[in-house]
């Protein structure tokens, strides 16, 4: 029994990325599993943007997504856009980043859903209605599912939020 929980500790430690703010005495968590959004300088200097999962950190570096030589049928593309869903970003050359919680991605997808079924329904009671036009039915609609989607990117937005120069620092601890 004893064994069990010194076995099982072991396995649950992990590397953790702390991101602290001397001035305003912030600190945000962030461990495998999390989404983020990340800002750094990439090759050459210049600067890139990801957003994607945490699959692994290291001392040095952050492993997002997932490596697409490890899945068997994609080991043989070379080319193309699966290749932007795996990077591996050095601490160091992060420039901005966001924490993106699981209760944002929910929500953000419960609004894209709740904005889709209501722009549907508006869509059939505007089709069932003698005074509107086809036309007048499609812009509105359009306006309707547009408009949605432009206020959920608004209040729910995924760019990066806090940048480093700002006084954040980050440090690597096993938890």
């Amino acid at each position: 029994m004893v064994f069990f929980l010194f076995v099982h500790q072991g396995l649950a430690l992990c590397q953790t990325l702390l991101f602290t703010n001397q001035l305003t005495q912030q600190q945000i968590r962030v461990v495998p599993g999390h989404m983020i959004s990340v800002s750094y300088m990439g090759y050459n200097g210049v600067p890139e943007f990801a957003k994607l999962t945490i699959t692994d950190i290291n001392d040095s570096c952050i492993l997002l997504g997932v490596d697409p030589s490890r899945i068997a049928f994609l080991r043989g593309n070379t080319d193309g856009p699966i290749l932007n869903t795996y990077k591996v970003i050095k601490i160091r050359d992060i420039v901005a980043f966001r924490r993106i919680s699981v209760g944002r991605r929910i929500l953000k997808s419960s609004l894209r859903i709740a904005a889709y079924v209501g722009t549907f329904l508006l869509v059939t009671e505007l089709i069932k209605s003698a005074s509107v036009s086809t036309l007048e039915t499609y812009f509105i609609s359009l306006g309707t599912g547009l408009g949605s989607v432009a206020a959920i990117d608004f209040l729910l937005p995924d760019k990066t939020k806090h940048r480093i120069n700002n006084g954040w620092t980050w440090r690597v601890v096993q938890e």
